[in-house]
């Protein structure tokens, strides 16, 4: 459950669990007008996990005490990094996969090296997702080391130029994949997304602890109001976004953050209210999370090998086959984790 210092947020981890569905809603919607106004809305959900992770870190810190701070900060990234190196058994498939076809091209090193580069971003090939694991890793170990050797008016900076980035890639950001060199470099197309432009929500989540009375001063219905009218501003940013020749996607758009945000301090200023099988939810919104591409693709597989166009696109039929699929999935694994033989399975959440 999510936990800081001796208060238990169960509705963290239902919100959290909400979140994951909605970053499948992103990847398998349709590319249709509905679909894409859908995806403005379930945007929340990615900055969202950032911020959690981060005020739930950063709140386990002295900030005095460097070396108990060292300790806090490495256990949780070995954490991290632990789940990621499990996660590419799952995904060893697609690894292999691109391993064969990099065998039979004719730059042999540099391809071999572009794989190796690209997984130890985050990056594995056809999945994606898993690059959040290690951007909380690097966001948390800058945003800590910025605040306590430099200072918080850089710290606000460094957020600023992050979301910069976001917004200049994404919603705004057809002029970056309109060079053409830029298709040249490895990766260059996705690192501003994750890796750069997602610090700034671990940022977020640090200030949220350091002024975390800040929160406090707002009731729950002015914070469900918020929420909505910032929702409600940035569909209508994102649909005067896309009538500029610039627009790209709505990854990154203005109101991004103040959604997340008021959708966050909603929940710890509930951490009264009790959710049955919180602990479910809180494991099963990571293995959704990192385990929806694979799914996906298997479906996708299903539906061409048995010519059901239904199955073979991204469409609603994916997505709630591919939800179910989840759940059944995150629970398998969550109840055969309890075994000791196969307490690796732990890992993966």
């Amino acid at each position: 459950m999510g936990k800081t210092k001796n208060i238990t947020y169960e509705l963290l981890d239902l919100i959290k669990f909400i979140a994951a569905i909605c970053v499948v809603g992103i990847h398998t919607f349709p590319h249709d007008g509905t679909g894409n106004d859908i995806r403005i809305f379930f945007r929340f959900s990615v900055p969202l996990f950032f911020i959690i992770s981060s005020y739930l870190l950063f709140s386990k810190l002295t900030y005095t005490d460097k070396k108990k701070d060292y300790f806090v900060i490495k256990r949780y990234s070995l954490r991290i990094l632990t789940m990621y190196l499990c996660w590419l058994i799952f995904y060893s498939p697609y690894i292999i996969n691109r391993l064969e076809s990099i065998i039979n091209q004719p730059d042999l090193f540099k391809n071999g090296l572009i794989l190796l580069y690209s997984l130890v971003l985050g990056y594995v090939p056809s999945i994606g997702v898993s690059w959040f694991l290690m951007a909380i890793v690097l966001g948390v170990i800058v945003t800590y080391y910025v605040a306590m050797y430099l200072s918080d008016k850089f710290l606000i900076i460094l957020g600023i130029l992050s979301f910069g980035i976001g917004l200049a890639t994404s919603t705004y950001g057809k002029w970056y994949f309109a060079l053409t060199f830029i298709h040249k470099i490895p990766l260059a197309t996705s690192v501003p997304f994750s890796l750069v432009s997602t610090i700034c929500y671990i940022i977020i989540g640090y200030f949220l602890v350091k002024y975390n009375r800040f929160g406090r001063t707002f009731s729950n219905f002015t914070m469900i109001i918020l929420s909505l009218l910032f929702s409600i501003l940035g569909y209508l940013e994102v649909k005067f976004a896309q009538s500029l020749d610039f627009y790209y996607d709505s990854q990154n758009f203005i109101f991004l953050p103040f959604i997340a945000v008021c959708i966050f301090l909603f929940i710890i200023n509930n951490p009264q209210i009790k959710i049955p099988y919180a602990t479910f939810f809180r494991k099963a919104s990571i293995i959704i999370y990192l385990a929806q591409n694979p799914i996906k693709f298997i479906l996708f597989k299903f539906g061409q090998t048995n010519q059901i166009d239904l199955l073979s696109t991204d469409n609603v039929t994916v997505y709630i086959t591919q939800c179910c699929l989840l759940l059944f999935i995150s629970y398998l694994i969550i109840e055969l984790s309890k075994y000791n033989q196969l307490r690796l399975l732990r890992k993966l959440s």
